[in-house]
């Protein structure tokens, strides 16, 4: 437990406890008024090195020392503090905008630029999509604001004084502003964890320790649920923007898009993600031999999680019979071999409009549907079931791992692969 000598005691170095934010006065704790012994955060307590501003009264300029400082070189420290405030006039250090190394907000800054791409070294890079990039600062930026509530000083509060405290006072921050909902909680926690593991992992802060991954996530069993034919029939009848109701007429005409028809069965019969989805270019078709084509992807989950960029791994989806038959009323015919996008884009429409447009558009009019709890990527689910049917162990080939070998191997070279694929049929 740190503690001052009592023959240092005007030296300047004192004791600070971070959860109060209190100097500790003579071996008593400022909370709970008891000895310091009794006190339930010793691993709180740091040095604080405090320096007079000469002239004027009262103004002081302090540092906080990191947690492993023992009293001797808390000395050697005031003594280096003094000088350098004498040189710059006891001015501070650095305006408020720049940020103490080492800081958390410091290390987040750090983070959000290498999952930007921005700033950061190709080889540290961890680009994701701006839509991961926006929800993963929501939740570091709430996290700092939590803390702020509780007057920590986040100009100076260090990474690797992170402890289940502060993980309490965000759990607590998350359920009064509403925001522990199962997903939502688990979103934001699994956020601050990404966001540690990769201080740990990327800059070297081994002493860290992750104290997110105590957090016990929310869990609620879900099936695996599936659109059956019916379901999925229905719901391209009422994909319309005559479909109203008096109770959300608004909501019909924002959700409505006139691709969207086509994008829910491109969705059916590719089971790829909306990003992949909306993406998808005629140029991706590509014949590996005579007669068989697939539509060749980047895996972009998979590449930015292992490569920090979009391109890497592929995915290969299969022609199949229905989506030859889609493809072929999209105008195959004509636009194939073209840089065009096959779900048709809008001018001035944006990837991240239309992924979000899918998403909401099949929440709403699923609705008028079914009563089943059905998400988009309900899609993806019946996709990977209904071609892990038909092909057994062999649909791993599809599944988004495979380079162009593994494809000529196994896709070529099986008969039964290649027997069935242009007579299969989602529905």
């Amino acid at each position: 437990m740190l503690h001052v000598p009592a023959k240092y005691k005007r030296c300047g170095v004192k004791v600070k406890c971070l959860a109060c934010h209190w100097q500790l006065p003579n071996r008593k704790c400022h909370a709970t008024g008891k000895s310091i012994s009794t006190c339930p955060h010793k691993d709180r307590y740091r040095f604080n090195l405090i320096a007079c501003v000469p002239g004027n009264t009262g103004k002081r300029r302090t540092k906080i020392l990191p947690a492993d400082t023992t009293f001797e070189t808390a000395l050697s420290e005031l003594s280096v503090f003094r000088q350098e405030l004498e040189k710059t006039g006891y001015k501070p250090k650095a305006p408020k905008s720049e940020l103490v190394a080492n800081t958390l907000v410091d290390f987040a800054v750090q983070y959000l630029d290498a999952l930007s791409a921005v700033n950061t070294p190709q080889h540290l890079t961890r680009k994701r999509s701006k839509e991961y990039v926006d929800q993963c600062r929501l939740s570091i930026e709430r996290f700092i604001l939590a803390l702020k509530k509780k007057k920590y000083p986040m100009n100076t509060f260090r990474l690797d004084e992170l402890t289940d405290d502060e993980v309490g006072i965000y759990h607590d921050y998350l359920h009064k502003n509403k925001l522990g909902g199962e997903r939502t909680y688990n979103k934001h926690i699994g956020m601050l964890k990404a966001f540690v593991n990769w201080c740990i992992r990327v800059k070297d802060q081994k002493h860290v320790n992750n104290v997110f991954t105590h957090v016990e996530l929310k869990t609620t069993h879900k099936d695996s649920a599936i659109i059956t034919k019916q379901e999925f029939d229905k719901l391209l009848r009422v994909v319309s923007p005559k479909n109203k109701n008096n109770r959300d007429s608004v909501s019909n005409r924002v959700v409505y898009k006139p691709w969207l028809k086509d994008g829910f069965r491109l969705a059916l019969e590719t089971g790829v993600r909306r990003e992949e989805l909306v993406t998808m270019r005629w140029s991706d078709i590509i014949e590996v031999s005579p007669g068989i084509s697939v539509i060749k992807l980047n895996n972009l989950k998979v590449n930015r999680i292992e490569h920090g960029t979009d391109a890497g791994k592929f995915k290969y989806i299969p022609l199949t019979k229905s989506l030859i038959a889609l493809l072929n009323e999209l105008g195959y015919a004509d636009k194939k071999g073209s840089n065009s996008f096959i779900l048709e884009r809008p001018e001035g429409t944006n990837i991240r409009y239309m992924s979000n447009s899918l998403s909401r558009g099949f929440a709403h009019y699923i609705k008028q549907v079914s009563d089943r709890l059905l998400e988009f990527k309900s899609f993806r689910k019946t996709y990977i079931t209904f071609i892990t049917l038909a092909l057994g162990d062999k649909a791993k080939i599809f599944s988004g791992h495979s380079d162009s070998n593994v494809l000529r191997n196994h896709y070529l070279n099986s008969a039964f692969l290649v027997g069935n694929m242009s007579t299969f049929s989602i529905f």
